[in-house]
């Protein structure tokens, strides 16, 4: 059993260096593979990044008419608080607004003199709520339509929020899908190209496999040498990916930090789950490289 495992690796070993040329085509494709599958995962982490960085900066400001009392807003502050779906509510007085609001545009002429033009506090009260989930805000909106509170509220700023968030999502979404078809498209010359490579070996060797199935050599003697080549494809394309991938996220890693506040890096992430990202690149060359070669021999062997 041993022998013949060392014949098989041997045999892998010198169709490997007889179409070295090949080979190293083939192993760039399978990089190439990997490259942008990777980086499709990459994108889906800093999806969920983005979004969790700013899931604690998104609120809805409900803006009370000016004819509704501090004491009622309140009252209401206290009975939303009871929703289970509320992380918290924030009070924020129409003087404090209104203050805000000459910060803001200090420097609009137009508005600082209309507010003097005014005289009075033209604002009401305002409640900032904060959910636990960015899913959660809908229904909050939903539940305050469907409350008594409809009438006494003027307008609510939630959905330049979910709009924002909706740009990230449909950016990301559609990144994804020009990835998923690049990804395609070196997965299917991978395939022609590993599929060539075995076919190739197979028709150099044809005489040494006429000579094994005369001597009585079994079929899987036959197909070995090429599912181990197959096997070192699978090899030396995630090692070379892993060593490509470090210097490229190395290079936008600036990028990243800088859009995230030097909160999250994707180098440190990647060391961090490099066992991970290294099985998973490896278990998915490896099945596509062995289905390929049990095929090509399969196809082309009268075994």
């Amino acid at each position: 059993m041993l022998v013949s495992l060392i014949r098989a690796i041997k045999f892998a070993l010198q169709n490997f260096r007889r179409n070295i040329w090949l080979s190293a085509a083939t192993i760039s494709i399978i990089i190439l593979t990997l490259i942008s599958v990777s980086f499709l995962g990459f994108l889906n982490v800093l999806t969920l990044q983005a979004v969790e960085a700013v899931k604690d900066r998104i609120d809805i400001s409900v803006y009370f008419k000016p004819e509704v009392t501090p004491q009622e807003v309140k009252a209401i502050q206290q009975k939303l608080s009871k929703l289970e779906k509320i992380k918290s509510i924030y009070y924020l007085s129409r003087e404090d607004s209104l203050k805000l609001l000459k910060e803001e545009h200090q420097k609009d002429v137009f508005i600082t003199e209309s507010l003097a033009e005014l005289g009075n506090n033209p604002l009401g009260d305002t409640l900032i709520i904060t959910a636990y989930e960015l899913d959660y805000y809908p229904l909050i909106l939903e539940a305050l339509e469907q409350s008594q509170y409809k009438g006494l509220i003027q307008d609510k700023n939630y959905k330049d929020n979910q709009a924002f968030l909706q740009k990230i999502f449909t950016v990301t979404d559609k990144i994804k899908k020009i990835g998923w078809i690049i990804s395609g498209v070196f997965a299917i010359i991978a395939i022609l190209i590993v599929f060539n490579t075995i076919r190739i070996a197979i028709y150099t060797h044809s005489e040494e496999i006429g000579i094994m199935k005369l001597v009585g050599a079994d079929n899987w003697f036959i197909r070995a040498p090429f599912l181990i080549e197959a096997v070192l494809y699978a090899c030396i394309g995630t090692v070379l990916t892993l060593l490509i991938l470090y210097p490229i996220l190395e290079l936008i890693d600036p990028y990243i930090l800088s859009f995230f506040d030097n909160s999250f890096s994707l180098t440190a992430y990647y060391f961090s789950h490099l066992t991970g990202v290294a099985l998973w690149q490896f278990a998915g060359v490896l099945v596509l490289t062995i289905a390929v070669s049990f095929m090509a021999v399969g196809r082309y062997l009268d075994v």
